[in-house]
């Protein structure tokens, strides 16, 4: 076809996948979900708070940005390859194959072991509300975990349109209920009033761990990217994935400032840092102390949407790890079993397989060694640490490929100095975190990631050259067929 044909045509790629079975609405939700709007906005109030006190609110606009900038790059990677793989075949191809592979290896602290984490601590939310106290807590919250994984599997394996679906309805449905509940704070302020102090970003930088605070507000964010490992099964996949991209970062960032702001003011700028009755001080999620204060027995939609954010976001991370597994095993970097393909569904069956194990072996080990909610706040830590790491060697893959393989392409701007404001900023938060190494339990996640990136480091240097030389690989572009239009006609 004619580039002016190709134009006006539907673009699917060239996959082993099922091509072309997704528009932009189901694009931008898996990114969205893949962030989880209700537990992104209450699950980490109160730890933000303990790091960045009354300035809180302000972090999350702060985090927003780095994110935004780090996005941009991301949104062009994904512009010229579309591909499976996200940032694993970005990395490969712009910086080094063994890179890519340390960026998969990195990933399984980022977005695989995050599911049974969720889920378990979701449990432990759900127990308190239900009056399940003391020892009976971790085996309710471990068979809620069971549940959330399996229903998840099954749902991945009828079909990636199928669990999309179910992704979007569970996805609007949180962003609604959590945004009236912040803006409830707003208009119905606690001892205080109304007041935009908070939002001082002065007083945020003075704080003594305002950059935990940041750090907790990209961990919060991550999942922004999600969109790009369904390159290979969006339509119109250059134009697609990089509109989620940035949109979830737009739309998500916009969310978290204004609901995490109404619940600092709902709950009372005077109380916050109240050793009796602050935020940090709360036996149950400030968020739902909140509805029950404003809607008494109608707080039970809140509860309803922290399960939907869950159920969600666990099929976001399916979606973005099995993906990856089913990428490596396509390429040859991990067994070739886990690239098999259902005949009809088209779903990657054997990965999916290996992500409900991973989710549950991991959810396990950890709430065993941990407990149940120091588990979760520790995976939050390793995992913003690591995505620093792997937004890092995305930012010089966005040069890299541009300033050589794309140059007809190059931009100054978006190629050299968003990716470069973006690292500043990243690396920068990296530096303070770990001169303020959170005590406890959740501080054993610094050396616990610098670990597993090191550990990572070793295997890919002694990685067979055979094993990496195709993870760099793209797919091509082609005009989807009648068949294909045809199934599209009503699909999100």
């Amino acid at each position: 076809m004619t580039t002016e044909a190709q134009r006006g045509a539907t673009m699917v790629a060239e996959t082993e996948l099922r091509p072309g079975a997704l528009k932009l609405p189901a694009v931008l939700m898996q990114s969205i979900t893949h962030i989880a709007p209700a537990i992104a906005a209450l699950f980490f109030v109160q730890f933000i708070v303990g790091s960045a006190g009354l300035a809180m609110p302000i972090g999350y606009p702060i985090g927003v940005f780095f994110v935004l900038l780090t996005g941009l790059g991301l949104a062009e990677l994904a512009r010229a390859m579309p591909s499976a793989g996200g940032y694993y075949t970005y990395v490969a191809r712009g910086v080094h194959p063994r890179a890519g592979f340390l960026v998969s290896w990195i990933y399984m602290l980022f977005s695989p072991t995050n599911a049974g984490p969720v889920l378990v601590f979701t449990g432990v939310v759900l127990a308190g509300q239900l009056g399940i106290v003391g020892d009976s807590i971790t085996p309710f919250a471990l068979g809620f975990m069971l549940v959330g994984a399996t229903l998840v599997m099954g749902l991945q394996y009828r079909g990636i349109q199928f669990s999309s679906k179910v992704m979007v309805t569970l996805g609007v449905g949180e962003l609604v209920i959590v945004t009236v509940l912040g803006l409830w704070g707003l208009l119905s302020p606690g001892p205080g009033g109304f007041n935009l102090s908070p939002l001082n970003p002065a007083t945020f930088f003075a704080a003594p761990g305002f950059a935990i605070g940041i750090l907790f507000t990209i961990q919060a964010m991550t999942g922004w990217e999600g969109a790009a490992p369904l390159g290979e099964e969006s339509v119109n996949p250059r134009r697609i994935v990089p509109l989620a991209i940035v949109g979830s970062i737009l739309i998500l960032g916009l969310f978290l400032t204004v609901v995490t702001f109404g619940v600092f003011i709902g709950w009372g700028t005077d109380n916050v840092l109240d050793p009796a009755k602050g935020l940090a001080a709360a036996t149950q999620l400030p968020g739902l102390i909140l509805a029950e204060r404003f809607w008494g027995s109608g707080s039970v939609l809140v509860l309803a949407a922290i399960l939907s954010s869950t159920i969600a976001v666990v099929i976001a991370i399916s979606n973005v790890s099995t993906r990856m597994w089913f990428k490596m095993g396509e390429t040859g970097t991990l067994p070739k079993a886990l690239a098999k393909v259902h005949p009809e569904y088209r779903t990657p069956t054997n990965a999916i397989l290996a992500q409900w194990g991973l989710t549950l072996v991991w959810g396990l080990l950890l709430t065993l060694w941990l407990g149940p909610t120091d588990q979760f706040f520790f995976t939050g830590t390793y995992t913003g640490l690591g995505v620093l790491f792997i937004y890092v060697l995305g930012n010089l893959a966005v040069y890299r490929l541009y300033s050589t393989e794309y140059r007809s392409k190059y931009s100054p701007l978006r190629h050299l100095l968003i990716p470069l404001g973006s690292t500043v900023a990243l690396v920068w938060v990296g530096y303070e975190v770990l001169i303020a190494i959170p005590a406890g339990n959740v501080g054993l996640a610094v050396p616990f990631a610098f670990a597993w990136v090191i550990g990572g480091v070793v295997v890919s240097l002694l990685l067979n050259k055979d094993l990496v030389s195709r993870a760099g690989e793209s797919v091509s572009e082609r005009p989807a067929t009648v068949a294909e239009e045809a199934a599209l006609q009503g699909e999100w």
